[in-house]
């Protein structure tokens, strides 16, 4: 049985025409994915677009791409339409079970329409104090004036959008926001009700060139230092195939990976490790055994890892039953921390077992995945669908990838970067603490790493997870101090983002920097 289960063509339905100051007015775009962009834009600006075709896929919303100029935000998108009026704030109300588009374009810039407001709230927008307020006359202000604009943006959506409007600024209203929704799908205090410490991880040392003996010499360095690791976890590298978990690659890892998580464990750690669990390698045993398992149609990525990425279909029964296998056997190996990434594949269109949307099915992935490694476990999510990922994970990567380079590649801040790190790092920081433990990403201060000194400022003013990505040895005198200072248990909140639309890394943290 195989059921097709695609996204329904985007019909795109007005939600709200305002006029706005083209001078002061600004607007936050909320993106698809960890390593999609967020941030905060001048209304007559565009936000990012991949600049590769396959970007799209891997970084931004795939089956919906933007259009050439404006916005969209997924399930979340802003507006100030003048420095003085309130923020207004569109979002999906239901995130697990849909994920609206939401876009802005400009359509007059003379403002001769008048106000529309014809959302799911009906006639007005709900308060940030439980009132109800409209449109606010031709200026869009909550009724606190009648000033003509200059212009008119329309805001439209392709799902269930409700809007609210608060009388603050655009960081409260955005907090305000997260708590509202976390209460609303459950969410624990703090936004995990497991704790989480520090860590460290193979990932931006070594690459795939990780070995069993360079995790080895890593433990023996954290231990000589006496350096605040409470995690040491494993990255890419260690698997035959994306998609065969559980056979290690025996000439760079020739023991079994439960001594290594043995061994973590007798220093007093707990031992971490990586998977892409809803990812099918091509190469992969998994893929030459059971094409069935797979999700008809659907491409995680057309070239990565030297091979095309397939999805593996949660809701094919015996599909379900491997993947809670992969996840029962890491744990009874010792490892309790699993940084699962790629997660976006999870949720890509396609033809599944089951007649279910792709949201569904991705929520039952994690599901899943958490029943397989019990209640005490920690999940890391990394490459995920954001707001279909609120209450099923512990902490979430909530930026591109840090990297050596401050700029990315092509332009395109999805990508590793340090300056991509940064202002996703900022512009989602209010979720830290509300929808889960913030990873804005490892330390990586070793000499070499361009604006080494600005990602540890901004690592310590945003006070969320720290995990050392170095390789300890390679740490000079400042390097080694920073990862000291910096390697704390994650903050209850993160520090606070001043958003400057005209920053070239979007505002900084009002919390001072590292010193």
């Amino acid at each position: 049985m195989t059921a097709q289960h695609t996204r329904r063509s985007p019909r795109f339905r007005t939600i709200a025409e305002h006029h706005v100051d083209p001078a002061t007015a600004v607007v936050y775009e909320h993106g698809w994915q960890s390593w999609s962009p967020a941030g905060v834009h001048r209304i007559t600006a565009t936000s990012p677009r991949p600049s590769r075709a396959r970007w799209q896929t891997m970084a931004y919303r795939p089956e919906t791409p933007a259009p050439p100029s404006g916005f969209q935000g997924e399930g979340l998108l802003a507006l100030q339409v003048a420095a003085d009026a309130p923020v207004l704030l569109f979002h999906s109300p239901s995130p697990h079970a849909e994920v609206a588009s939401i876009r802005l374009e400009i359509i007059d810039s003379v403002g001769a329409a008048a106000d529309v407001l014809s959302g799911t709230t009906g006639a007005g927008a709900a308060t940030d104090d439980g009132g109800s307020g409209g449109s606010g006359g031709s200026g869009g202000s909550g009724g606190s004036g009648h000033r003509a604009l200059p212009m008119t943006v329309r805001i439209s959506a392709d799902g269930e959008v409700a809007v609210t409007e608060h009388c603050t600024d655009l960081v409260t209203a955005l907090a305000a926001h997260a708590e509202g929704l976390a209460e609303h799908l459950g969410v624990p205090a703090g936004g995990t009700g497991r704790t989480l410490g520090t860590g460290w991880c193979s990932w931006y040392g070594y690459y795939h060139e990780v070995t069993e003996q360079v995790m080895r010499d890593e433990l023996a360095l954290i231990e000589q230092h006496g350096l605040a690791v409470d995690t040491v976890q494993l990255d890419d590298g260690y698997q035959t195939g994306i998609g065969d978990w559980l056979t290690r690659r025996t000439d760079t890892f020739p023991a079994p990976l439960s001594e290594l998580a043995s061994r973590i464990a007798d220093t007093g750690r707990t031992a971490g490790i990586w998977t892409a669990p809803f990812l099918v390698g091509a190469k992969s045993e998994l893929a030459r055994t059971h094409t069935d398992w797979l999700v008809g149609g659907a491409e995680a990525a057309d070239d990565h890892w030297g091979q095309r990425i397939g999805v593996l279909d949660v809701t094919h029964p015996d599909a379900a039953e491997h993947l809670q296998e992969v996840f029962a056997t890491l744990t009874g190996w010792g490892f309790s921390y699993h940084k699962i990434d790629f997660l976006y594949g999870g949720a890509l269109p396609g033809r599944r077992y089951e007649d279910v949307t792709p949201l569904e099915a991705y929520g039952r992935g994690l599901e899943l995945i958490r029943e397989a490694i019990g209640e005490d476990a920690v999940l890391l999510g990394c490459g995920a669908p954001l707001l279909p990922s609120i209450g099923r994970v512990d902490a979430m990567r909530i930026s591109p990838d840090i990297d050596g380079r401050f700029e990315p590649p092509l332009g395109d801040v999805s990508q590793p970067s340090g300056r991509g790190a940064v202002l996703m790092g900022r512009a989602r920081a209010f979720q830290h603490g509300r929808w889960w433990v913030n990873d804005p990403d490892c330390l990586m201060l070793r000499p070499g790493v361009e604006r080494r000194e600005l990602w540890a400022a901004e690592l310590a003013a945003h006070g969320a997870l720290a995990v050392s990505g170095d390789p300890i040895a390679a740490l000079d005198a400042q390097g080694l101090a920073w990862t000291r200072e910096l390697l704390q248990p994650p903050a209850p909140q993160a520090g606070r983002w001043a958003p400057d639309p005209d920053d070239a890394l979007g505002g900084g943290f009002s919390s001072q920097p590292l010193a």
